[in-house]
């Protein structure tokens, strides 16, 4: 699919501003004038660009190979669309030993008699977390077999993606000269996805979550999870279950900090951001976060009619304009990879940087709901999940 240029990469870097300075900096090697296009689009996004930071960090630092790596995110892109950023990966990815035949059979999915052993665990698990919303049993067992980090990382290879499709699809980043896009076969498989995807639901049917790990007490935090908690530490989210849970995949509470510091205080009002997590968590079907976000809506001045009415989709005529778009948001994202045209200009009303800070909105709780449903965190004591009204909501919704 060719996506409409919304944002032109950054030409003239005479011309910073002392933002797009410090980022360009920070940014190395690709923050430079010879960066790619998405990279140079990025450096639009000074101060929203935090929302990447954490999940580009902890990739240096995976247990899994830099080929098994490639297999999740690459199935990754293809579900989302992402031609761009697919492109760049066909080049690395060769140098890993994946050549078109099997980029074809990662684009074909389940389907597919070519990928076998590793290859096949680390493609199927990203159909796991955005079809299933968790991973099963069995890749969940083969994936501690192969390290017992390796299940946190491929949450985390899922979730960066899901980041780089939306904002590379959103911003309409085009392929640069020399760059090799989809095949002729694979703009056919495309387009027959497509077509395939319309009239999906929105959501799977609610399931139950069965603990796999049990959340960990402050008395026995390593030094290495005192370490990646402590940007977290002075917010209530560290002592929930969820996070202690999340502590036992130290990286993945890297990932999840500085998306979750900059949407504290980010373009779009706080309400917003929890209306728009709150949708992600129920396309997730993630009660743990929709418990979380369900009360912290409640706080923003939603009622219990209209957090209802995020369940039940854009069209609900009880959600308020604003909420509605942000709903929309969240769906276009989950299902489509990227913000349509009319969904675009209602979010950048908000501010330049919103649609990243929007992006990074639903990345965090995509990568909240995925590991939590893998973990089965348990509710806080307090917390209300899922009411029989929502679970027959979600029944319908399937149906």
């Amino acid at each position: 699919m060719n996506y409409p240029v919304r944002v032109d990469p950054v030409v003239d870097f005479s011309r910073l501003t002392e933002p797009q300075k410090r980022l360009s900096k920070s940014m190395g090697s690709r923050g430079r004038p010879d960066a790619s296009h998405a990279m140079r689009i990025l450096l639009r996004f000074p101060f929203a660009s935090a929302v990447l930071r954490g999940l580009g960090e902890t990739q240096d630092h995976y247990a899994i190979t830099m080929r098994q790596f490639q297999f999740t995110c690459l199935r990754t892109l293809w579900i989302y669309n992402c031609e761009y950023v697919w492109a760049r990966h066909r080049v690395t990815a060769k140098q890993d030993g994946i050549d078109d035949q099997d980029l074809l059979a990662i684009a074909a999915g389940r389907g597919n008699s070519r990928l076998t052993g590793l290859d096949r665990l680390f493609s199927d698990a990203a159909d796991e977390l955005h079809y299933a919303h968790r991973l099963s049993d069995e890749t969940w067992t083969a994936l501690r077999d192969y390290h017992p980090d390796a299940p946190g990382d491929v949450i985390g290879a899922y979730a960066q993606y899901i980041l780089m499709s939306g904002f590379s699809n959103s911003v309409g980043a085009v392929l640069e000269e020399g760059v090799d896009g989809f095949s002729t076969e694979l703009r056919q498989m495309a387009e027959e996805k497509r077509r395939a995807r319309r009239g999906a639901p929105r959501n799977a049917s609610l399931q139950p979550s069965f603990a796999r790990l049990s959340p960990l007490e402050p008395s026995a935090y390593s030094r290495a999870q005192i370490t990646v908690m402590k940007p977290l530490r002075a917010e209530k989210i560290a002592s929930t279950k969820m996070m202690r849970t999340f502590l036992h995949f130290p990286r993945i509470v890297t990932a999840i900090a500085a998306p979750y510091i900059r949407l504290k205080d980010c373009s779009l009002p706080t309400r917003l951001v929890h209306v728009a997590r709150l949708r992600t968590a129920w396309l997730y079907g993630c009660e743990t976060l929709w418990a979380e976000e369900q009360s912290e809506c409640l706080q923003c001045g939603l009622s219990d009619a209209e957090v209802f009415a995020v369940a039940s989709g854009p069209a609900s005529p009880a959600l308020a304009p604003s909420d509605a778009v942000m709903v929309r948001a969240m769906d276009e994202l989950h299902q489509l990879g990227w913000l349509s045209d009319s969904t675009w200009d209602d979010v950048v009303k908000f501010g330049e940087e919103a649609p990243l800070d929007l992006i990074g909105a639903h990345t965090l709780a995509s990568l909240m709901s995925t590991m939590a449903n893998t973990l089965g965190v348990e509710l806080e004591d307090d917390a209300i999940g899922f009411s029989p009204e929502l679970v027959m909501l979600a029944n319908k919704q399937v149906d």
